[in-house]
Formats: C-alpha cells, sequence, structure tokens
C-alpha cells in the first residue's frame, strides 16, 4: 500500500459532487432535504462525510448562480457572501452553493467532525429567513434495510470508476474487465484513522485508512426488496478502503474484479448481516465486458 492508485481529475470530482441533480422542492420557505451527496438518500453523514441539504422559498436578495469554493485553499463556510450552514453548533466547509430562479438553493457541504447521522440540528447561516428557523432539526438515516453510505454514480447509475491500470475512467465504452484492478469512490462508507481532515483536500500521506468494512463487497445480482435475503456468491477482493488522496471528504476503493465474472452490467454493493437481517446499501451499475 506504498502507493495507492488515485489520478482522478480533483476539478472532475468538484464538478460532480458541485451539479449534483436537484431535487423537487416545494416553496415554502424552508429546509425541504438533507441528503448523502453521494446517494441522495435521506441522511446526514458522519463528521468529514459529504451532504447536500435543500431549501425552497430563498428571498430574491440571493442572487441566482452557481458559487463553487476554490480548490487550492480550505473550504470556506460561506459562499454567495451569506450562505451558509451550521450543523450542531459548527460552521460546515462549503463545497458549492446553487441559488435557483425559481426560489431553491441547494448546498453541498462537508459534516464539521462530531456530527454523525442521526443527531444534527441543522440550522442556516445568512439563510434562517430564507430556509425558515429549523432548529432542532433532526434526520435519520431513512434507508430502513439499507446501509448507509453510498457510491458516486453518474446520471445513468454507473459507477464513477478507473482502471487501476491508466486510470482511464470506467464507461460502457470502456468497461471493466475480469481479473481486473478497479478503483471507485463512495461517500460515508466507514470510519477512517487518522481523523478525517476537514475543509482540506487528504493529503497523500499518511493513509487514512478504513478502520472497519460495513461489509463485504459484492458484484452480482442486486438483492431483491430492498435488502433482504443473503448474497448467492462469495464477496469480491478489496485490497484498498480509505480517503481518496487529493480530495475533499471522498472515499476510495480498490478492488479486483472477479476472474470468472460474465458479461454484464452488474451491482456493485456492500452487504452485510445484523442480526437475521441482511442489509444493503444502494447498488451502482459497473460495465464488465
Amino acid at each position: 500500500l506504498e502507493e495507492i492508485p488515485m489520478k482522478l481529475d480533483t476539478r472532475w470530482m468538484f464538478f460532480l459532487i458541485a451539479f449534483a441533480a436537484a431535487v423537487p422542492v416545494s416553496a415554502q420557505g424552508k429546509i425541504t432535504a438533507v441528503v448523502n451527496s453521494a446517494t441522495f438518500q435521506s441522511d446526514t453523514p458522519r463528521g468529514g462525510a459529504l451532504a447536500t441539504v435543500f431549501c425552497s422559498g430563498v428571498q430574491n436578495y440571493y442572487l441566482p448562480g452557481t458559487y463553487i469554493a476554490p480548490q487550492t485553499k480550505p473550504l470556506p463556510t460561506v459562499l454567495d457572501g451569506n450562505v451558509g450552514i451550521e450543523v450542531n453548533g459548527f460552521l460546515a466547509p462549503l463545497l458549492a452553493v446553487v441559488v435557483g430562479t425559481d426560489g431553491t438553493a441547494q448546498i453541498n457541504f462537508q459534516v464539521p467532525p462530531g456530527a454523525d447521522a442521526g443527531i444534527s440540528n441543522l440550522t442556516g447561516s445568512g439563510l434562517t429567513e430564507a430556509c425558515g428557523d429549523q432548529s432542532p432539526y433532526r434526520y435519520f438515516n431513512a434507508g430502513g434495510l439499507m446501509l448507509p453510505g453510498g457510491f458516486f454514480s453518474d446520471a445513468n447509475g454507473y459507477a464513477i470508476a478507473q482502471h487501476a491500470s491508466d486510470y482511464s475512467l470506467v464507461t460502457t465504452q470502456n468497461p471493466g474487465h475480469p481479473g481486473e484492478a478497479i478503483i471507485a469512490y463512495a461517500n460515508d462508507f466507514f470510519v477512517v484513522w487518522p481523523p478525517p481532515p476537514i475543509a482540506f483536500a487528504t493529503p497523500s500521506q499518511p493513509l487514512f485508512l478504513a478502520t472497519q468494512s460495513p461489509g463485504g463487497l459484492y458484484l452480482q445480482s442486486y438483492l431483491p426488496s430492498g435488502g433482504v435475503g443473503a448474497p448467492s456468491t462469495l464477496p469480491i477482493q478489496v485490497t484498498f478502503q480509505g480517503l481518496a488522496p487529493g480530495q475533499i471528504g471522498v472515499e476510495q476503493l480498490n478492488f479486483v474484479v472477479p476472474a470468472n465474472q460474465q458479461p454484464g452490467d452488474w451491482p456493485l454493493f456492500y452487504s452485510a448481516t445484523s442480526g437475521v437481517k441482511h442489509l444493503s446499501s444502494a447498488f451502482v451499475k459497473l460495465p464488465v465486458r
């Protein structure tokens, strides 16, 4: 593990996080949703991970537009001169703010340390009038039988992944192959040590390694009924799990496509057993040919 393949263009990942597709919101002058930035499941990720908040009823004095934090500096806690997010009394580092002409706003941020899922009171700093006073406003993972966390994907549900051999993106035109090493990117799957950097890109050294896995990683037919039922094959080989060097809050997983993997667009997901229940993460598709 002296060298972990990681050459995803920082501007490209920033673009992915900053311009995640907005969900419909109503004009009621309030915070309408807090979601995991990778899966858009209702959730406030743990400290160091990435979250997105949606607001409606934004007042006219917030200028419409897209505001992206500089990549060469620590993330700011205020963008657009006014917009900020406070979580459990901590101002959150902001990646991007998108203010629409229809009175909606999307804010992408890194969750401050100590603000884990299910305990976050979320208020607006500079958005109090626009989003309403929502303190205390508690968010719980609403996935039921779903594991928290998830993989980043494109608009068609394909994993944001690279070929470890040349760092090119995995696509349907440039698919993965049996026996090949692949790199995928995720958000809020695991706790790392040392503790994750806040507002700064993850350095290449030391490695910020996952202290434990949420379960086995699978590349096979997805479990039915939101994760009920055990996977039918063994987990695939994972060679690295930790924070992605050069990125802010993004997790990296290096794994090997099984040598006997058949051609297809295979669901990639975590699955774990809790008591008698089988829990799974949301899946993304990985093309294998």
